[in-house]
């Protein structure tokens, strides 16, 4: 980019400084500008060149803290006058001017309408009682641009503190102050009330009309609309005029509707307004595309500069014409709204002219307090520290004497007392206001990020950098959209690429909290046991705006054909588009099928869809320049206790229902990710009223229906069992270490209707809990230290696979690294195998290694895991709904309980296992608490009769 570097203009000039508010030449300060006892806001750094300030970027000061965060637009009050002799110029004959001549010096508001007299249907309903949800459906209903808050901490020397906020809607703005609001949340209210009650009052409230959905009528009827104009109209009045006059509402897209007829034309109006108007009846009309006569007309009127007639202000600053402006930033708001100088002998060096006068003029009277009279819309002098600046007043409160001034030259907003502004004299006007707004191109979505403020103040604030201008608008004040440059080291540095980068990899990466808890959505469950999540966090709003932008206003039939895959690249992201649901997404390309269709791998859901080649298959590279560099959203882990080969279709289907993808789920890390397995998590949900948290994971690995068990549980695999107290079946004798084939002894358990104390460890529903005898809670705790002590200091090896049989006992380890006592459910592979864990009733998958013999001191504690239903209830309909088993969770999960033994039976799940039906009292309260019984007062379950 040598072109860039070599529009530098400054580098053959006095080196420049950036001050607090202003932009200074090094020779002028220290000979002009320098009091007795300087104390700049930003230092001053004599005999630096700008390539070294560049390398060693300027500090910012305490005033570019903003006390309102972007410009109100303000309104003063005129009284009525007589009707004047207008212009025979229409508004867009003198925007196109505009555009040529970049001076305008009349011209002829479009009309405005009649307030419309329609049925008032506002509020729609108590449920939207918030003011901010008020305005948001009003905006939405009016066809209005969803609405902007900014709140800002009022910056006064004062006892306490007190918020403004500003919102901003399309053109229209609004803000809280004068009114002092304790919270930013009161004052984002506020503002939102106060912007609905003016809406209401310039718009009128909504209606129930009906919406036109004839597309060329929308057409012939909007024609109509602007041809009663003949000075234009402008666009966001249009859908009230239309209310009007046919009673109807025009439809959501009637924008693009417009867009397809060649009898309207669209103008740039003031403030971002649009100007709708018909092609110019008389026969210079047919001229006014025409490249001779611009050329022809474009270089005389460039010359005329006509003064404005009335009060000396400052104009309008004319920017180079050229492709790359040297300028300085001097004010960060967000990636929208930045402000700067331009650098070169028309600009900094001009104000620097100036601003020496208006210092040594201000200088003499600044002991003599300022005018009390103080009107909006003017422009006074104000002085911050030792240095002088030109204003304008937009907001002013009369009762406490407080303004609220805009820097013109430098861009941020403040709040002073009428006694420091002074009337700006005519002399001081000459030279335009020097401040201009950028936008960085690509990273508008980013505008109301907070994060990103930090790094837009770190990297640009204070620098001298080079903007290669994209767009530009010529108004009120002149704004651009632009690409920044670096120049002052080896290597030029793109900025928007280097804050995006950063912005990528510290906010849009989703990661989870290692050793906190994360909020999360499940996105997609494969059957492998692979699960996607979308970190919670605003990274996806990001993205799906972006997106949106992409699918609305740039996929036309140019881009598609552009766009258009030849050559399937695998490492490339493309823009696909699902077949089942019509909607765009990015993807990778997972495999090449036949008759020209492509597997696809959806890398913000984690899931694989098919998609045709030709039709749904787009080169992202081709449409966006921020979509094929943002950062995957789908996250994907695995559970915790649930290896891939426990893993099913069922259970992928049970953990949707459990965690469908609209619900906030919290995720733990439990083992991180390495270079090759993802993270290792805990899935847990807050379960209402009392919002106790529930493991997924347990809910997941104690179902028998999803772990793929044979037989009995409790490690009887061949005879249902008929009574409670069971025999112990002979077995031969066995030394230490080695193999156990004989089966443990059952526990005692009280014969029926009597009381039996337990501990409960896991439960899957009312139907499916599992109980251990609380009087055998100390004798298994001592087991349990014993079995760690022996397998710890096991120095034999494993089991072989063709050795090891279902039903056989083991100590196996678990996954959180204890040895406990487990009986073969199930033989996977060689190296694989299910087991149950015979204390505490769970399933599990390990690898045969995990495996150590039993020995025969570990035989003499019967099982304690006892499968267990709440009898005397049923669930309301046909199974026990996911928010019942939850709850039921939060109720019991590791609890103690004394329980009733009313009957026993073979589980119906499966027929070898014996299960006891309980009756559970809560004893731990003052009062006594019967779970059937409060599951039946929740509405959860119906008592059985009988």
């Amino acid at each position: 980019m040598a072109n860039k570097s070599a529009n530098l203009n400054t580098r053959n000039q006095p080196p420049t400084v950036a001050y607090k508010n202003k932009v200074t030449t090094q020779n002028v300060l220290s000979e002009k500008r320098t009091p007795p006892t300087p104390t700049p806001l930003i230092p001053p750094k004599l005999g630096l060149s700008i390539q070294e300030k560049n390398s060693k970027p300027v500090q910012t000061q305490s005033k570019i803290v903003k006390s309102i965060s972007d410009r109100l637009n303000f309104k003063p009050q005129t009284s009525p006058s007589p009707p004047t002799v207008l212009s025979p110029l229409s508004p867009s004959q003198l925007v196109a001017a505009a555009a040529a001549a970049e001076s305008v010096a009349s011209s002829t508001p479009p009309e405005t309408p009649k307030t419309l007299q329609v049925k008032t249907m506002w509020p729609l309903n108590s449920q939207h009682q918030n003011p901010c949800k008020q305005l948001e459906i009003y905006a939405q209903s009016m066809k209005l641009p969803k609405p902007s808050y900014k709140v800002v901490k009022s910056s006064a020397k004062r006892q306490g503190s007190f918020f403004y906020c500003k919102v901003k809607i399309g053109s229209y703005g609004c803000t809280s102050y004068p009114e002092e609001i304790a919270t930013s949340e009161e004052a984002t209210r506020a503002v939102a009330a106060k912007a609905l009650h003016e809406l209401l009052q310039i718009n009128g409230p909504l209606s129930s009309l009906t919406e036109t959905t004839n597309k060329n009528l929308v057409k012939d009827r909007v024609v109509a609309i602007v041809a009663e104009h003949s000075n234009g109209v402008f666009m966001h009045q249009i859908p009230k005029y239309y209310q009007e006059q046919f009673r109807e509402n025009l439809p959501e897209d009637w924008e693009k509707i417009i867009v397809e007829t060649s009898e309207i034309f669209k103008e740039k109006g003031a403030h971002d307004s649009t100007i709708l108007c018909l092609p110019y009846p008389s026969p210079r009309s047919k001229h006014r595309s025409s490249d001779k006569v611009a050329e022809a007309i474009s270089p005389r009127v460039e010359k005329i500069e006509l003064n404005p007639i009335g009060p000396p202000v400052p104009g309008v600053l004319k920017p180079p014409v050229d492709e790359y402006w040297d300028l300085c930033i001097t004010c960060v708001l967000d990636t929208t709204d930045i402000w700067a100088r331009l650098i070169g002998e028309e600009y900094s060096d001009r104000i620097e002219s100036m601003l020496n006068e208006l210092e040594s003029y201000y200088q003499k009277i600044s002991n003599v307090p300022g005018v009390k009279d103080i009107e909006v819309g003017k422009y006074y002098a104000v002085q911050v520290e030792e240095y002088w600046h030109r204003v304008q007043c937009f907001e002013y409160n009369a009762k406490t004497g407080m303004a609220v001034v805009f820097f013109i030259d430098h861009g941020d907003d403040d709040t002073y007392h009428y006694s420091k502004l002074y009337p700006l004299e005519k002399q001081f006007c000459k030279i335009p206001a020097q401040a201009i707004k950028l936008t960085l191109a690509n990273l508008e979505v980013f505008n109301d990020c907070a994060e990103v403020i930090e790094y837009l103040e770190e990297v640009l604030l204070g620098q001298i950098l080079v903007a290669e201008v994209l767009s530009r608008e010529l108004g009120e004040e002149v704004t651009a959209s632009v690409i920044l440059y670096d120049t002052s080291k080896e290597q030029e540095v793109n900025l928007n690429d280097f804050l995006f980068n950063k912005i990528s990899e510290n906010i849009l990466v989703p990661k989870l909290n290692q050793g906190h808890v994360s909020e999360v959505y499940v996105s997609h469950v494969t059957e492998s046991g692979d699960v996607y999540l979308h970190v919670k966090s605003d990274s996806m709003k990001y993205l799906v705006s972006l997106m949106n932008t992409l699918i609305q206003t740039g996929l036309t039939s140019e881009d598609i054909q552009r766009s258009e895959v030849k050559n399937i690249d695998r490492s490339k992201l493309y823009l696909v588009r699902c077949v089942e649901d019509g909607n765009w997404y990015r993807g990778n390309v997972a495999s090449i099928e036949a008759h020209n269709r492509v597997d696809v791998f959806l890398v913000d859901f984690g899931k694989t869809i098919i998609v045709r080649k030709k039709q749904d298959l787009l080169a992202l590279d081709q449409l966006s320049e921020v979509l094929p560099k943002y950062p995957y959203q789908a996250f994907k882990v695995r559970l915790h206790n649930i290896p891939e080969a426990m893993f099913s279709s069922e259970m992928a289907t049970k953990l949707t229902l459990l965690a469908p993808p609209d619900q906030v789920i919290l995720v733990k890390i439990i083992t991180p990710a390495l270079a090759s397995s993802p993270p290792i998590v805990e899935l847990v949900k807050r379960c209402e009223p009392n919002n106790i948290v529930v493991s997924i994971n347990s809910t997941l690995a104690m179902d028998p229906n999803l772990a793929g068990s044979n037989g009995d549980g409790n490690n009887n695999t061949t005879r249902p069992k008929k009574r409670l107290e069971r025999s112990v079946s002979r077995h031969s004798a066995a030394g230490d270490g080695e193999l156990v084939t004989r089966n443990l002894k059952p526990p005692v358990i009280p014969d029926f209707g009597r009381y039996f104390d337990v501990h409960i460890t896991m439960a899957a529903s009312p139907g499916n809990f599992t109980v251990q005898p609380y009087d055998d809670r100390v004798h298994l705790e001592a087991m349990m230290v014993q079995l760690q002590e022996v397998c710890v200091n096991y120095m034999g090896s494993a089991p072989l696979s063709d050795s090891i049989k279902e039903g056989s006992l083991y100590a196996g380890k678990h996954f959180d690294g204890h040895f406990y006592r487990v009986c073969v459910s199930k033989i996977i592979n060689d190296q694989m195998v299910t087991v149950y864990f015979c204390d505490f009733g769970d399933f599990s998958v390990l690898s045969t290694d995990k495996l150590q013999p039993l020995g025969r001191q570990f035989l003499d504690l019967p099982y304690q895991a006892i499968k267990a239903r709440l009898v005397g209830i049923q669930p309301l309909n046909i199974d026990w709904s996911v928010e019942d088993c939850l709850r039921f969770q939060e109720l019991v999960v590791e609890r103690n309980f004394v329980s009733i033994v009313v009957d026993s039976g073979p589980d119906q799940l499966s027929p070898g296992d014996t299960v006891l039906g309980l009756k559970l009292i809560d004893v731990s309260g003052e009062t006594d608490i019967y779970l059937d019984k409060l599951l039946i007062a929740e509405g959860r379950a119906t008592a059985i009769e009988g």
